[in-house]
């Protein structure tokens, strides 16, 4: 009878306390005591009445992520490079580069130090330069370098009759065809296989995931040296119109003796400014070929790290 008594308003408060029992015996969701504390109201609380705020589960607060790599492909080469006799070092490979045949040295060292990187390892500069090691590493990479090129010249030859677009093109292909060079170079290191430097499906791959600074490892310290051999060619250019001046004055004083003097003096000098050039041009290619392996090697260890289990 006392329930009958009740009338409509009873009946609505009833109802409510039932869904808020049946809200409050719902199990919490999994993980969530170990997310939020076993003493954490659970989700399913009922809202709170008499104007007081409901309860809201806490939200976590972010977690901030630090970049994976503090550093740039290039400046972390760059980093490796700066050691005690990197620039004595490459003094002589710049010596080697003028010896044909005897410079495929000069890209074995590099390929043989810088293919350490993706396996972790940090060395100093090798002390042996001329090895037969490094000579058969660089004969290969010469072997890899020569069909890429071939290749693209072809296709920026026929791409370079197109003015302006065409040009662009076969730019484009150049450093295409450089990067493709470049890693595959390293791969065919660390597998000590010629025919690793041809699978240029895998290399695509890895090429998608971060062409940009795979550009720049490349193309970075090859430029700067370029831009160190303008300079330097100015140079040269002066001291050169300078032995040629008595040799010109020879042109229009028949005595022998001054004729002769002008030769020898005037030849002699050219001769000299421009064996040094050809040195200092070498020095800086050198130079950058060293840096430039090495920090393709850094970006092979970071988004080619699968091709450490090929070794």
């Amino acid at each position: 009878m006392a329930d009958e008594n009740q009338g409509p308003q009873g009946a609505q408060d009833a109802a409510e306390q039932d869904a808020s029992a049946q809200g409050a015996s719902a199990p919490a969701p999994e993980g969530w005591d170990e997310a939020f504390g076993a003493d954490a109201p659970k989700p399913h609380t009922p809202p709170a009445s008499d104007g007081q705020q409901a309860w809201q589960a806490p939200v976590p607060e972010p977690v901030p992520v630090a970049p994976a790599y503090a550093k740039s492909c290039l400046a972390a080469g760059w980093e490796d490079c700066k050691q005690p006799g990197f620039w004595k070092k490459t003094a002589f490979l710049g010596l080697l580069d003028l010896v044909p045949v005897l410079n495929f040295v000069n890209t074995g060292y590099a390929l043989e130090w810088s293919k350490e990187v993706p396996f972790g390892g940090r060395t100093a500069l090798p002390q042996k330069v001329v090895t037969g090691r490094n000579f058969e590493i660089g004969f290969y990479a010469f072997v890899i370098a020569l069909v890429f090129s071939l290749i693209g010249g072809c296709a920026g030859g026929i791409v370079g009759w197109i003015p302006l677009i065409g040009w662009i093109a076969a730019l484009a292909i150049g450093f295409l065809v450089s990067m493709f060079t470049c890693v595959l170079n390293l791969r065919m290191a660390m597998r000590s296989q010629l025919g690793e430097g041809f699978k240029v499906g895998d290399a695509w791959t890895a090429i998608k995931r971060d062409w940009t600074g795979l550009l720049c490892a490349v193309v970075v310290p090859g430029l700067i040296a370029g831009a160190i051999i303008v300079v330097a060619s100015f140079v040269y250019m002066f001291f050169a119109l300078l032995f040629f001046l008595p040799v010109m004055g020879a042109a229009v004083n028949p005595d022998p003796a001054f004729i002769l003097g002008a030769l020898l003096g005037g030849g002699l000098g050219f001769l000299v400014v421009t064996a040094v050039f050809c040195y200092l041009g070498a020095w800086a290619g050198a130079a950058a070929q060293l840096v430039s392996v090495r920090a393709a090697a850094h970006w092979v260890a970071r988004f080619a790290g699968d091709w450490t289990y090929l070794a």
